[in-house]
């Protein structure tokens, strides 16, 4: 199959529709996090986060701009095992316009790390691959090195939701605008974060103005890739805190519910049950989950920049034939197809009697991916969109019951959390593509325009600046919260002390 694997290759001949969507050797993050190791010096740099700095000063700006970023900030990383953390950064929260890396001296010694002990296998996998890519010369296997990279940032995408969609709900209270506000970048981050699709002939010369420009994009990515499992681990090191509070808070309200009889007589002890937004490890999960969304988006503009770049240089040469439209007429019928099909099913479910239900389409028939794929061939040519889309939704059913039949394991989670999950849409297309560029050496495909990407970009960085806002106002709420709680306990030891100086009186 075309996707290199752990092994760090990343030279590799035709692959199926299938595989190009998802190769099993594309390595999956897991939740597990990476022990704590030396393996990192002072002098390696990393991503700059707006809220890096002391939290207390880090919203002090409120300028924002919705441009293209255009420099990156660069400070001396700290250890990773240090305990606070804290960081040195100079910019703040409205800082979002600023957080592109442009073309400064790449940071070498970055790649050193890659010789560190293994931590995650999946993340070492990546590392792997990043390296490989970095010696073997990018340029020269430019289709490789876009579906690569297209796979790392649907990865990380996925998993960065899936966090997110976890820690959300402790965000209540008056962390529940924070909530909202995570809810929206994440569902932005499911329907219009998409990575671009460039699709190109194997056998594309290239120059050594492109391998430059390819190596140091490459080496930008790396860089933000650490940054990024940093913060992951970061954040699920905060959300253990947030759950342990939970339970600890459980257990006191047992411990209330036992002890009533004492409560009762007792006056002096005042009892609130746990609000978790009212809690510090809340916070400090709002501010890590931050983090990591502001790495997540360095990582989407550096792969913006890949695929723009790539498409440029294909530009420029009289020879190459952009064949991107015939691309956008598919993805267009398609759109139409599934619109339809979804006002169909809402219309049908209203005018349904009550109590009666849609049956549940069978399975089929188990079939090899030769058979799947030769299928979906003959329906894209004849653009029946809707049969494709049921076909492949059928397929995606039976491969996950018969997740044993090594032909079908392609879409077969065994972790449904971790394991990429492409819609049928992104499936057809794929194949489409690779169906038109089968004897076009002298041809591409890009699946968005620069004015897309930017889009893209542009609604991301906004919606990312309105959570460090409520992140913001959660913290001054937090504060406010907690001067009128002791202002008010102080009152009602105030009064008790009256009323037991009014006793004594007596």
């Amino acid at each position: 199959g075309g996707g290199g694997g752990g092994g760090g290759s990343i030279k590799g001949g035709h692959s199926s529709a299938l595989e190009d969507s998802f190769s099993e050797k594309t390595p999956i993050l897991s939740k597990r996090r990476r022990q704590t190791a030396d393996d990192s010096s002072d002098e390696d740099g990393e991503s700059e986060s707006p809220i890096d700095e002391d939290h207390r000063q880090s919203f002090m700006k409120s300028t924002y701009n919705v441009g293209p970023p255009t420099s990156l900030s660069v400070r001396e990383r700290r250890r990773r095992n240090s305990v606070s953390r804290s960081d040195t950064s100079g910019s703040s929260a409205g800082d979002l316009g600023d957080i592109t890396p442009c073309n400064a001296s790449p940071h070498l010694p970055g790649i050193i790390r890659f010789g560190a002990p293994i931590r995650d296998e999946a993340e070492e996998n990546w590392r792997k691959q990043l390296q490989s890519m970095l010696i073997n010369q990018p340029s020269a296997h430019t289709s490789e090195l876009l579906m690569q990279l297209y796979r790392l940032i649907k990865e990380l995408t996925f998993k960065t939701i899936s966090i997110s969609k976890e820690a959300k709900k402790y965000f209540t209270g008056i962390g529940s605008q924070l909530g909202n506000r995570i809810s929206l970048f994440t569902d932005l981050l499911s329907s219009r974060a998409d990575p671009p699709r460039v699709w190109c002939s194997d056998v594309q010369t290239t120059t050594p103005r492109l391998f430059e420009t390819l190596r140091f994009n490459v080496l930008e990515v790396q860089e933000h890739l650490e940054t990024f499992f940093d913060r992951k681990d970061q954040v699920l090191e905060c959300l253990d805190a947030v759950k342990t509070s939970c339970k600890l808070s459980l257990f006191n309200e047992a411990d209330v519910a036992a002890s009533s009889m004492e409560l009762a007589t007792n006056t002096n002890i005042g009892y609130m049950t746990f609000d978790p937004a009212s809690s510090e490890v809340v916070l400090d999960l709002g501010r890590s989950l931050y983090k990591l969304m502001f790495q997540l988006l360095l990582l989407i503009e550096s792969n913006h920049k890949i695929s723009s770049n790539v498409v440029n240089h294909f530009r420029i040469n009289e020879n190459m034939h952009d064949i991107s439209d015939l691309y956008a007429l598919v993805r267009d019928a398609l759109v139409r197809s599934v619109s339809e099909a979804e006002l169909e099913c809402f219309e049908a479910a209203s005018t349904s009697t009550e109590g009666e239900h849609t049956p549940t389409p069978s399975p089929g028939i188990p079939m090899t991916n030769e058979e799947f794929e030769t299928t979906l061939q003959e329906l894209i040519e004849a653009q029946k969109w809707s049969v494709a889309i049921t076909h492949v939704r059928q397929y995606k059913r039976i491969s996950q019951m018969t997740a044993s039949n090594p032909n079908l394991t392609i879409f077969s989670y065994n972790n449904l959390d971790s394991r990429l999950k492409f819609d049928e849409m992104s499936i057809i297309l794929n194949a489409y593509a690779q169906t038109i560029m089968k004897d076009r050496t002298e041809a591409f495909i890009v699946s968005k325009s620069d004015s897309e990407l930017f889009e893209v970009y542009a609604i991301l960085s906004e919606n990312l600046y309105h959570v460090s806002s409520a992140l913001t106002t959660m913290e001054i709420n937090m504060k406010s919260y907690s001067s009128s709680s002791a202002a008010a306990a102080a009152a009602i030891a105030a009064t008790r002390g009256e009323s037991s100086d009014a006793v004594t009186n007596l």
